[in-house]
């Protein structure tokens, strides 16, 4: 299965660039799938997700501070979470690769009650397939494949992930 990494351009600026997954056999990229299955029911919460990225992409970078960091299994798996605005459950799961790349994910609703992703099904899916797809991007960086534009903003390369 060929997946993609396409550049969301309406969320992306000048501070960074803000990523997602399209999947061949989806209609939609990771982030719009989320975006989708959760805005009925929580619209501000992906209202509130898409300043956030929209602020990172065009005000602030890619700031570690925005992030819970090192929510996969392996240390150095890249995985992370949009902190979630207090009170309010939404989770994003990104991967962070630079001050100026960021991969937005999917995610779900994770209830103050639940204390690990590992807890919940639809997270788990989320962090575990964002694991997956961090692996292929890490070789690909690693081999020259993809790589960085001189201003570090877009990636470049192959962008096609294959499972």
């Amino acid at each position: 299965m060929k997946n993609k990494l396409v550049r969301l351009t309406h969320v992306s600026g000048e501070e960074a660039s803000v990523y997602s997954i399209y999947c061949s056999h989806q209609q939609n990229v990771l982030f719009e799938q989320f975006c989708g299955k959760f805005i009925n029911n929580y619209p501000c919460e992906i209202m509130d997700i898409v300043r956030r990225l929209r602020s990172i992409g065009t005000q602030t970078g890619v700031l570690e501070n925005f992030f819970k960091m090192e929510e996969g299994l392996e240390w150095d798996d890249l995985v992370c979470a949009l902190y979630d605005v207090p009170e309010k459950n939404m989770r994003l799961y990104c991967l962070r690769l630079t001050d100026q790349v960021v991969i937005a994910g999917s995610g779900g609703p994770k209830p103050k009650h639940i204390r690990k992703w590992q807890d919940d099904p639809v997270l788990s899916s989320a962090v575990h397939e964002m694991m997956h797809f961090s692996k292929i991007i890490r070789t690909k960086l690693e081999h020259g494949s993809l790589y960085l534009s001189d201003d570090e903003l877009i990636l470049q390369g192959n962008l096609v992930l294959i499972n």
